[in-house]
């Protein structure tokens, strides 16, 4: 495959992936503006993107199956422009009625058969040695892409003095970015990155069930779960800046786009070339949430008042620590020997397990928030670091289970025999 290519697709793919996501969650950023503009309370805002991630569970199996059979490049082009029309429609009609309507249809453009689509082209871009690394570039290349949007959009916020109006200026801009996402899909992604037909056996029943009797495919699901339960744990502190720590809203922001993007730029490359040097990014995860649970342990044990600077070391390290994880918690499918040919499939399955964090944490966070006052912090820190335990227990699963015969083992005995 020319490496021009190569590159070009995987940044049309991390370019589409950051801007597919910033709407549905766009409070991760625009917390309290997008609050104001929905004229809603912290449950009903965590609320909301619960009943998107209770849709998306119906979505992640039969995506994959779509993924597996039809055009990659169709399917992310159809999806991103689809998002684009339904947020501008957003935008033009904002209350929580059609935000309600909106996050139920958001599913089927930005995770269905998109989802698994963009996770198996990565996949399919490196080699069984290069997964560390083409994924760690994908995360940072996703970085790099959210930092450019969030930072126009905050750009352009930041000049109204209406945060409603601003927010809904912002919503339009990021309807844009996901139409100019679907045609730079369309021509810098091509097919090759997917398996001819002639090249894969077929994907029946036979192979679903066998995913999801796997318990491989399980503990890729629980790591997800649990790696990128971190990651919405950690949008907390964009509130939590502002109510605790005192900042202004644009100022927390800014750090936002920091903590949830910038990091990714060093720390995907960064974590995949670790991973790819182990081999294994069960261990990487494994350290990586030891980490997280001492940065955590100090946070649960803040002041009332905590001083600025402190707090923002603490943020940017957990989240560099965190960012790195979720750069190579998709590795673990290739380290599980899951066979390529129907890595969507087995990646859907994972899917539903690993995004229940979007239909629990945020109305138990706004639970919290909405019952304790800033004292609701600290137990969502405490949930975090139990949460890192259970990943760093799937981690260690899958380091032992590993070494019996996976999926691949068994599909390569049935065929030659």
């Amino acid at each position: 495959m020319n490496s021009i290519k190569k590159w070009l697709a995987l940044f049309a793919l991390s370019f589409g992936y950051a801007s597919a996501f910033t709407v549905p969650y766009a409070k991760y950023i625009f917390y309290d503006p997008m609050m104001s503009a929905l004229n809603c309370t912290n449950f009903q805002l965590g609320a909301m993107l619960s009943v998107y991630a209770f849709v998306n569970l119906f979505t992640y199996i039969p995506g994959g199956w779509l993924a597996d059979r039809f055009s990659a490049r169709k399917i992310i082009t159809i999806s991103m422009i689809a998002q684009g029309i339904i947020t501008i429609w957003f935008a033009l009609s904002m209350s929580l009625t059609v935000g309600w309507i909106v996050w139920c249809l958001f599913p089927l453009t930005g995770t269905f058969a998109y989802w698994a689509a963009v996770l198996k082209g990565v996949r399919l871009l490196g080699s069984k040695e290069e997964q560390g690394k083409i994924f760690g570039f994908f995360e940072s290349l996703v970085g790099l892409s959210n930092v450019i949007i969030s930072t126009i959009a905050l750009g352009i916020f930041a000049w109204y003095l209406d945060q409603v109006a601003g927010f809904k200026t912002v919503i339009i801009v990021y309807a844009g970015f996901n139409i100019l996402a679907g045609i730079l899909t369309w021509f810098l992604y091509e097919d090759y990155m997917t398996e001819t037909i002639s090249e894969r056996p077929k994907v029946g029943v036979k192979e679903v069930l066998a995913a999801l009797k796997s318990p491989l495919v399980w503990l890729v699901g629980v790591i997800v779960l649990t790696t990128y339960g971190l990651y919405v744990g950690l949008t907390y502190l964009t509130p939590y800046l502002t109510a605790v720590v005192g900042v202004t809203v644009t100022f927390s922001g800014a750090l936002a786009i920091i903590r949830t993007h910038g990091v990714k730029l060093l720390s995907g490359p960064a974590t995949g070339y670790v991973v790819d040097k182990i081999k294994s990014a069960s261990k990487i995860l494994i350290w990586g949430n030891m980490i997280v649970i001492g940065f955590l342990v100090v946070f649960l044990n803040l002041p009332a008042k905590p001083a600025v600077v402190m707090v923002m070391v603490l943020m940017l390290l957990v989240a560099f620590v965190g960012a790195g994880m979720k750069g190579v918690m998709w590795s673990t499918v290739e380290e599980s020997k899951i066979p390529r040919y129907y890595s969507g499939i087995a990646i859907g399955i994972a899917s539903i397990v690993g995004y229940l964090a979007d239909m629990y944490m945020g109305p138990l966070f706004g639970y919290w928030l909405d019952a304790y006052g800033n004292a609701g912090y600290n137990y969502m820190f405490a949930w975090l670091i139990g949460q890192s335990i259970v990943g760093g227990l799937a981690a260690v699963g899958i380091l032992v289970l590993k070494r019996k015969p996976s999926l691949e083992d068994t599909e390569d005995i049935s065929v030659t025999g």
